[in-house]
Formats: structure tokens, sequence, C-alpha cells
């Protein structure tokens, strides 16, 4: 009986073949668990959920872009507290280093009289704090908030908006100083996600507009990365998420090529996350600086050092948000369908 020598190379190929995709699947699936769920379940469900996590744990807030309402649980029960009505769908919510102060960005809406995008509340007691004024030409504009974070001592907010203005179609970067309740000009760029650095010397921002570093102060970008054009395909690949690793030298970046790690002071790409899911949505560094927890509708954590693989999960959907306390011990994911999933680090 004849046997060709290719068959005879794949026959031989097959056990080695066997053994690489079982190594894989030991440690990949049956190292020791990293995380435990705490909780899962839908709030509301079939509406994509924003969720935060204020710094001590004890307060989770969930909004979903279809409703007008954000949900605040208490931490660990994760009994309801009480319901913020909302004017307007949640596009953003983050709380302040205060635990209690929460900032929620909204899509503009021409079915309310108030057409401000941007409004302040005291979670503890559902208290409507501040409603700034329309930014750029009143409550005729329309602004369309796309992300907004607190500096890390409290006193700015920094927010991402597009504006509809009759005369200019724009993105913009606002700083609200909260203690003055004064609102400027930051910059201009087409961003969907904003960052500070920890030290809160620095602020990236990224999307169509690119990729910029800016200083804090103002004053311009420090340097900028624009996006490559496809020919004949328009500009591709936006900038969906961002986030500075702990000491400040490295940029997480989540494009719709998957998760890069960029040095921070030049913007060249160093290193890719190995992860096979194409559809990485979301990619943030703990805040204790252990840990990159990447998402789409599975979750995996790696070693923020080596950048090895910890641990893969899956997800009950194709995540939408996720967010740390000021440990870095919990974080919670919000999925497309209203799922809310609660993790804790075993160790930590």
């Amino acid at each position: 009986m004849k046997i060709q020598l290719s068959t005879m190379v794949k026959i031989s190929a097959l056990p080695v073949f066997i053994s690489l995709c079982a190594s894989y699947y030991f440690f990949a699936n049956d190292h020791p668990a990293l995380t435990k769920t705490l909780k899962q379940w839908q709030p509301k469900p079939n509406h994509p959920a924003i969720v935060a996590l204020n710094r001590d744990s004890t307060r989770l807030a969930v909004a979903n872009v279809l409703s007008n309402e954000i949900r605040i649980f208490s931490v660990p029960s994760f009994d309801l507290l009480r319901i913020i009505k909302k004017q307007g769908g949640v596009s953003a919510i983050s709380f302040a280093p205060d635990g209690k102060t929460l900032a929620a960005g909204s899509e503009f809406s021409r079915l309310i009289e108030n057409r401000n995008s941007i409004r302040l509340w005291n979670s503890d007691t559902g208290a409507l704090l501040w409603e700034p004024a329309g930014f750029i030409a009143g409550k005729s504009a329309e602004n369309d908030v796309n992300d907004l974070v607190f500096s890390p001592n409290g006193k700015n907010l920094l927010v991402s908006m597009y504006s509809l203005h009759p005369y200019k179609k724009c993105c913009y970067l606002f700083l609200i100083k909260l203690e003055k309740k004064s609102i400027s000009g930051f910059g201009t760029s087409l961003s969907y996600s904003v960052s500070y650095s920890r030290n809160g010397r620095r602020i990236v921002s990224g999307g169509f507009g690119g990729l910029q570093i800016w200083s804090a102060t103002g004053g311009g970008a420090e340097w900028e990365q624009t996006l490559q054009n496809k020919k004949n395909r328009g500009t591709f690949d936006p900038f969906m998420k961002l986030a500075f690793s702990n000491d400040g030298s490295e940029l997480l970046v989540v494009n719709e090529k998957g998760a890069k790690i960029h040095s921070a002071a030049t913007g060249i790409q160093t290193f890719t996350l190995p992860i096979e899911s194409k559809n990485i949505r979301l990619a943030t560094y703990s805040p204790d600086g252990r840990y990159i927890v990447a998402a789409s509708n599975r979750l995996f954590i790696f070693d923020a050092i080596s950048k090895v693989l910890l641990e893969e999960s899956a997800l009950p959907k194709s995540a939408n948000s996720i967010s740390f306390d000021g440990s870095g011990r919990k974080f919670a994911v919000g999925t497309d369908s209203g799922y809310v999933v609660i993790k804790e680090f075993l160790s930590n």
C-alpha cells in the first residue's frame, strides 16, 4: 500500500498539533481562577448598560443608553437605593473621587425645553447639584456628550462633546472647574474617549480626530497621531478607548484592530495584546497597576507588566462599558443586552 509523503507528514504532525491545542486550552482555562463573579443580572433588560463604581466600592451606578434613568445600587448587597430620572438618554456617567458626586452626560434631545447635556447629582440623595449651561451656543446648541471623566483630585470634569451648532459642526473638549463652576474650551478633537493620567498632569483623547496627548493645564496638544486613510475607503480604525498606565509611560489604545500599547512619550506602538477575538471594544488598567482588563463578548485579564494572559472568561453579551473601584479589587462590566457583571479579584 502506498502512502504519499505529504499524507505521512500530516499524520506525523497531528499529535504535535493536538498537543499544542491542549497546552493552550489548559493554560487558558485550567490555571487557578484569578477572579470570582459577585453578581450578574439585568437591571433593565435589552438596554445597553453603562456602569460606574465609586472609589470606595460602596455604590454602583447603572445607566442605559435608551433610557432616561440612572439606577444607584449599594455594594456589596446590590440593593436598589434609588432611581435618578434624567432628561435625555444617558451616554456617559462617572463618579467623582468623593464617591458621592455622579456626573452624567447625554445626547441632545429636541423634545425637552432644557437642552443642557451634563448634570451632576448627589448619588446618596438623588439631588441635582448642578446643571451647566449649554456649551457652544447656549440652549440652542445640540450638544452630544461622547465621554466625561473627573480629574484625579476631583476639582475638574473633562468632557468630550459633539456640537451640531447651525453654523459650526465640530467636536470639542471642555474643562469644567467645579469649585468655580466655570467652563472653558480645552481643545478641538473628534474624540470618543478621554482619560487623565493618574498624577493628573496629562490628558489623552482619541477618536476619528486621531490620538492626542495634552497637558492638563491647557495650551494645545503635546503630540498627536492622525488616522491613516485606506485607499477609496475613507478614514477607518478610530481610537475608541484609551487609558494611561499607572506610571504614565504607556497608553492602552483600543481600535477596530484590537488593543495595543503605545509609548505615552512618542505615541509609537510597542505591543499588541495577543487576543484572538477581533471585536475587542474596551480595555483599561486596574488602578493598582497590576492588570490590564480587555473585553468583547469575552473577558481577558493580562499581567500589566509581562502582558501575559492570566484569565479568560465568557460574558453574557458584548461589553459596552467597564469601571473599576479605587483599589482595583472590584470592577463592573456593562453589556449591550443590559447585563451587568461584577467581578472581584480573589487576591490583591
